[in-house]
């Protein structure tokens, strides 16, 4: 009997963790947000900090600066830091290299602009905030 729940209980076990979480988002509200940026991305590279960099380092593990066209919100310089994660499953979102982006972000308890895929990001030709409607 022991046996019995016991092969049960691993079986339980293997499967729960062969289970994939996707990304669910919801319709962005950009009211709290800290930063709305338009601005050029650099290259995505993992921190230089720790395992991950911060307290969840799944969902903010990499890192990529944008040199600003225009803030929309926020008191930005010419580069800014942005966080986040590259997995799509895990809300992640990857930036193309050298194409102007709209860009929201938050600060997390640590100080670091972050964001994710439900953040609404988005590539734009145009340069401006008030362009971009912001």
């Amino acid at each position: 009997m022991l046996r019995r729940v016991l092969v049960t209980f691993a079986l339980a076990q293997s499967l729960a963790s062969a289970v994939a979480w996707a990304c669910s988002c919801d319709t962005p509200d950009h009211t709290g947000d800290d930063v709305i940026l338009v601005g050029v991305p650099g290259p995505t590279t993992p921190p230089t900090r720790g395992c991950g960099g911060g307290s969840d380092p799944v969902s903010t593990n990499h890192v990529t600066t944008f040199t600003v066209t225009d803030a929309c919100r926020g008191d930005l310089g010419a580069t800014v830091e942005v966080w986040h994660g590259t997995d799509g499953d895990s809300c992640g979102v990857e930036f193309v290299e050298d194409a102007q982006t709209l860009v929201f972000a938050s600060f997390d308890g640590e100080g670091r602009l972050v964001t994710s895929l439900c953040a609404g990001n988005v590539e734009t030709d145009a340069a401006e905030c008030a362009a971009n409607g912001f």
